[in-house]
Parts: structure tokens; C-alpha cells; sequence
């Protein structure tokens, strides 16, 4: 072929769609982050470890809300059942499986993903974020990727994945398996029907969790070549917004704290906004409501009422609005919503400039 032949020749075989781009960036970067990180391996499979916990209560559960079981003859599960609930609520329970028990199992989804899996989720991305794009600043590799047809957010939608797929994994994957288990030993199959939203639920409180600790982590590992930067800008947000958090709730001295200082830590943030989308404060209220207008107490719900932080303030807002008959409302979890849409967007525009600025003329 003649030298005055060379040149750019465009490709004439079939090309992938913009999502398989993504993933062939996805599917790299997760590969290396497996094989780099013998503690990431570790607290992937320690994400399953609450479920020894919860998996017996939600079958407990299951086995008394039964009718068909006798509770004169109850094994071990229907002692737990009944003393998680007490024999009151249970014979309600049976009597109306389909009304009650969806507030019963958003609760429960909602103290699962706060106690253990939110800080499991921010330990995974201290882990895998700091060196997503910043390996990529030192070693040039933009060069190499927007040589291709890969626009801006078809890379960042493919680094995203990377975080977005481990994150789920200690999130989605447990609870949808939590709910199956819930089902196991569900009434009859009036409740499944009922109860299927939680599923959509699970899927969109993973989502409020993972999407915006993600972007937030990217931009980070954008700031520098080196991942340390990132990695230190994630810590020092995490814990002082955590600190901050905690120090401003325990001097308020036992009063509700401004709606704002939730906002301060990441991860309470994320567990408001993890209630609202379980709307977990309406459920409670009506449930409430129910053995209120039957003058049976709830001590459970008086228990978890009384915790420290943002799960508390959920029950004692459910209370507060079943004692008074007020339309359930919850402003608060409206404005963790929209705050977490808000830094979503701002970092997204601002690491469009970062990753754009290295390959801009």
C-alpha cells in the first residue's frame, strides 16, 4: 500500500451500543478492584453476615402472622415471633396479614440497611473510589479512552458501575433476599401480592444510597493523581460530617434536633433518605393508628421510638402523627431527597470539567 494510503480509516465492522461501552469499562475496572483488594473480597461476604440475624426474625415473623399454625404448639420461631411482637399484635397480625405486615417488614428493611449495611457501603467505597479516575490522570489513559467513540457520560457512566456494583451488592442483593425469605413463610399469597412494592422500594432505597456517594466519590478521585487525596477527602467527609452529626445531636440534650443537622453526615442522609423511600413514617403512623383505635400498645415501636439519631426521629414522628391525627407527612425525608438530588447534581457538573479539561484544547 502506497504511504499517501495511510491515514484514518474509519471501522466498517459492527459496533457496540453506548451502554456496552460503558460496561467494557465497568467490567475492567471491577475485575481489578476483585483482584487488588483481599479486604474488599472480605466485606463483600461479610455484607451477608446481618442476615443470621434478620433472617430468623423475618421467619418468625412469617410463622405467627401463619394462621395455620397453632400457636398452643410453637416451636422455636414462634417464640421469637411472639416475643419480638407480643400476642396481641400477633392475633391482629393474623387477622389482617395483608394490612400489617408491610409496615412491619419496612422497618425491619429500614434498620437493616442503617445498622450494619450503610457502614459496610461507605467502607466499600473508601476502598474502590480513590483510584477510579485518578490512576486515569497519572497514567493518561484519557488519551487512549476518548480516542474511541466514548463520549463523557458514557465513561462516566462505566466508572460509576464500578462503585454502583459493589455497593449493590451489599445492599440490593441481601434485602431482596431478605424479602424472599420474608415470603417463604408468608400467609397466603394475598400477602405477596400486597407486599410486591417493597421489592421496587428496596431497588430505589439502593439506588438513594449508591448513586450519590458514588458521584461524590469520583469527584474526589478526580481532584488528583493521587489516590490518597481521594481517598483522604472521603474519610475526612464521612467521619467529621459524622462526628459533627452526633456531637450536635447528643448536646441538644433529648430535644429533636434542626431538620438541617442530618444533612452534616452522609450516611444519616443517606438512612433519611432510605426511610422515605420506604416511606417508612406514613406506614408506622397507620399501623399506629390501628392498635391505637383497638387500645393495644406497641412496645416495639415505643422502643425503636427511643433511639438515638435519625431512627428514632422516623418512629417518634409516626407516633407524634398518630397521636394527633394529623395526615402523614414527612418534610424531612422531602428535603433529604432533594438534597441528595442537589449534590448529585452539582458534583456531576463539576467532575464533567475535571475528566474534560485534561483532553480540551
Amino acid at each position: 500500500m502506497p504511504i499517501a494510503e495511510l491515514g484514518y480509516r474509519p471501522w466498517e465492522g459492527e459496533r457496540r451500543g453506548w451502554l456496552m461501552r460503558s460496561m467494557a469499562i465497568s467490567r475492567y475496572g471491577i475485575r481489578v478492584a476483585h483482584q487488588n483488594s483481599k479486604l474488599l473480597r472480605r466485606l463483600l461476604w461479610l455484607a451477608w453476615v446481618p442476615l443470621v440475624y434478620f433472617a430468623p426474625v423475618f421467619f418468625a415473623i412469617g410463622w405467627v402472622a401463619d394462621p395455620a399454625n397453632d400457636l398452643a404448639e410453637m416451636n422455636l420461631l414462634g417464640k421469637i415471633g411472639m416475643e419480638i411482637l407480643g400476642r396481641d399484635l400477633v392475633s391482629e397480625i393474623r387477622a389482617h396479614p395483608e394490612v400489617l405486615l408491610p409496615p412491619i417488614w419496612s422497618a425491619a428493611f429500614v434498620l437493616f440497611f442503617a445498622w450494619m449495611q450503610s457502614w459496610i457501603a461507605m467502607l466499600v467505597v473508601t476502598i474502590v473510589g480513590p483510584r477510579l479516575i485518578s490512576w486515569d490522570l497519572r497514567g493518561k489513559a484519557f488519551l487512549l479512552y476518548f480516542s474511541k467513540p466514548i463520549s463523557f457520560w458514557q465513561y462516566m457512566l462505566g466508572k460509576l458501575g464500578i462503585i454502583q456494583y459493589f455497593v449493590l451488592r451489599i445492599s440490593l442483593f441481601p434485602a431482596l433476599a431478605l424479602y424472599l425469605i420474608s415470603i417463604l413463610l408468608a400467609p397466603n399469597l394475598t400477602t405477596l401480592i400486597k407486599t410486591s412494592p417493597i421489592m421496587l422500594q428496596i431497588l430505589l432505597a439502593s439506588l438513594l444510597v449508591s448513586v450519590p456517594v458514588s458521584v461524590v466519590m469520583l469527584l474526589f478521585s478526580s481532584l488528583s493523581r493521587d489516590p490518597r487525596v481521594a481517598a483522604f477527602c472521603w474519610i475526612f467527609l464521612w467521619i467529621f460530617g459524622e462526628a459533627s452529626y452526633w456531637t450536635m445531636t447528643f448536646r441538644s440534650g433529648g430535644h429533636e434536633v434542626p431538620s438541617w443537622v442530618v444533612f452534616t453526615s452522609i450516611r444519616e442522609t443517606a438512612i433519611q433518605a432510605t426511610a422515605t423511600a420506604f416511606q417508612l413514617v406514613e406506614r408506622v403512623a397507620d399501623f399506629l393508628v390501628f392498635f391505637n383505635s383497638r387500645d393495644i400498645p406497641v412496645d416495639i415501636i415505643t422502643d425503636l421510638a427511643e433511639v438515638e439519631g435519625t431512627i428514632g426521629h422516623q418512629f417518634r414522628l409516626a407516633q407524634q402523627m398518630a397521636q394527633t391525627g394529623a395526615a402523614p407527612s414527612n418534610a424531612q425525608g422531602t428535603q433529604a431527597l432533594l438534597f441528595i438530588l442537589g449534590v448529585t447534581i452539582v458534583a456531576t457538573l463539576i467532575l464533567r470539567r475535571r475528566i474534560q479539561k485534561p483532553v480540551s484544547i
